[in-house]
C-alpha cells in the first residue's frame, strides 16, 4: 500500500465519530454475537508454487498452536489458504485432501470454542505456477483469464461444504484486492450471489480494493456496501503503522513519522464509513515490530479504539513457519517465550474468552521475553 503520514488528521473528527457510532449503537452487534480478537494462523498460503507441494512449499497451523492462542484470550483464527491449492482447475471439483486439512482445523478451533476465518490469500487473483511477485500473480478476478463466475463458483462449493460448521465465522472473499481495474466490487457481489444460494447464515467478509487499506477505504470501494439479502456482510480492512502502510518497518519508529495515534488516526476513516453506512467491520490484519516499545503504544491505543467500536481483529501473524525470534511482526513464541508483542495483545481478549476481571493467565510452559531475551534474538543471525 502508498502510505501517507496522517498525524492529526482526523484527531478532530474523533469525538463527533463516537457521537455517530453511538447514534448507530447496536449495528456491529447485529454482526457479531461477541467481540472476538485473535491472530492470522499464517503457514498454508506460503511459497510461490502454485499450488506446491504440501510440506514443502507449505503446511497448516497445528492443534498445539490453537490451545495457546486461546490461553491468551486470543480465540479468531483467521486461516489463510490458496484458492489454487484448494481448486486447481477453474469451475472444477474442490481437492478433498485440502479440504480435509481446513476442516480438521475448524473442528478443533470448534471444539475449543474458537472461531476460523477462511481465507482465500489471493490479492484478487487467481493463477498456476512459479512466481516472483505472488501479490501480482496470475490473472486478476473478472478478466478473461479468470471470469467472476469462476469466483461465484469457488465460494458457492466452498460454502457448500463448510455450512453450517460451528467453527467457521466467515467466508473472507480474496486477501488484499488491489489494482482490480475497478471490477472488484462486481466480482465480490458474484460470490455473494453464489454463497447465498447454499448458505443463507454464515458470514461473508469481503476486503476492500487498495489492499484493503483502512484509510482510504472509501475512496478506494466507492460502490461499497454490497447486496446481501440475510444482511450478513462484514467488512474487513487492513492497517499497518509504518511510513508506507505495507507492514515491512524497514525504518526506525521515528524515521517513519510514527506517533502514538497513529492507528487511531488511520483506522478512523474505516470506522466512520462503518457507522454511516450500519454495517459490520473487521480489521484483519495489523501488525508492529518489537524493535521498538513505542510500537506498543501504538498498538494498544489502535486495539482500544477497535475495542470501544466494537470491531473484531487478528493480529498479523502466527503459524508454525516463523516465530518472533526470526521474524520481528512474528506473535509466535520462541523458546518457551511469549512475543513482546503478546503483553499487549493480551490486553484485549475475545469478549466470551476473558474470565472475570479481564485478564488471561500464560500457561505455565511459557514467559513473557525480557529485554535480555529481546537482545539476544537481535544478535541472532
Amino acid at each position: 500500500m502508498v502510505g501517507r503520514n496522517l498525524r492529526g488528521s482526523y484527531s478532530m473528527i474523533v469525538m463527533a465519530v463516537v457521537v455517530c457510532c453511538n447514534i448507530f449503537a447496536g449495528y456491529h452487534r447485529e454482526a457479531y454475537s461477541e467481540q472476538l480478537f485473535g491472530v492470522n494462523l499464517s503457514g498454508a498460503e506460503w511459497g510461490n508454487r502454485y499450488p506446491g507441494t504440501f510440506g514443502t512449499d507449505y503446511t497448516y497451523p497445528i492443534a498445539s498452536e490453537l490451545d495457546y492462542y486461546k490461553s491468551k484470550g486470543l480465540t479468531l483464527i483467521r486461516l489463510p489458504f490458496l484458492w489454487e491449492r484448494v481448486q486447481s482447475t477453474l469451475h472444477g471439483n474442490l481437492n478433498s485432501v485440502e479440504i480435509g486439512r481446513i476442516q480438521s482445523i475448524v473442528s478443533a478451533a470448534a471444539s475449543r470454542g474458537m472461531y476460523v476465518v477462511l481465507d482465500a490469500h489471493n490479492y484478487g487473483r487467481y493463477g498456476l505456477g512459479t512466481f516472483k511477485d505472488v501479490p501480482f500473480h496470475g490473472n486478476i478476478i473478472g478478466s478473461s483469464g479468470v471470469p467472476a463466475s469462476a469466483f461465484a463458483d469457488f465460494w458457492t462449493k466452498m460454502a457448500a461444504t463448510f455450512k453450517g460448521s460451528a467453527g467457521v465465522f466467515g467466508y473472507d472473499l480474496s486477501n488484499e484486492p488491489h489494482d482490480m481495474n475497478g471490477l472488484w466490487a462486481e466480482d465480490a457481489q458474484a460470490a455473494i450471489n453464489g454463497i447465498r444460494s447454499v448458505d443463507a447464515e454464515t458470514k461473508i467478509i469481503v476486503e476492500g480494493d487498495g489492499w484493503s487499506g483502512a484509510q482510504y477505504w472509501a475512496s478506494n470501494n466507492p460502490n461499497f456496501p454490497l447486496n446481501d439479502p440475510y444482511n450478513h456482510i462484514v467488512y474487513e480492512a487492513h492497517l499497518y503503522f509504518g511510513s508506507n502502510s505495507s507492514g515491512n518497518y524497514t525504518q526506525s519508529y521515528d524515521a517513519q513519522g510514527a506517533y502514538p495515534t497513529i492507528g487511531v488516526d488511520r483506522v478512523m476513516p474505516f470506522i466512520e464509513w462503518l457507522a454511516s453506512h450500519r454495517v459490520g467491520g473487521y480489521v484483519g490484519e495489523y501488525g508492529v515490530p518489537h524493535s521498538d516499545a513505542r510500537w506498543f503504544t501504538v498498538l494498544d491505543n489502535f486495539l482500544n479504539t477497535l475495542k470501544n467500536h466494537n470491531v473484531s481483529g487478528t493480529y498479523w501473524a502466527g503459524g508454525p513457519l516463523w516465530n518472533w525470534c526470526s521474524d520481528t511482526l512474528a506473535a509466535e513464541p520462541c523458546n518457551g517465550k511469549d512475543a513482546p508483542q503478546m503483553p499487549t495483545l493480551m490486553k484485549y481478549p475475545s469478549a466470551a474468552a476473558a474470565p472475570e476481571g479481564g485478564t488471561i493467565a500464560a500457561p505455565a510452559s511459557v514467559t513473557t521475553a525480557t529485554g535480555a531475551d529481546l537482545e539476544a534474538c537481535r544478535a541472532t543471525p
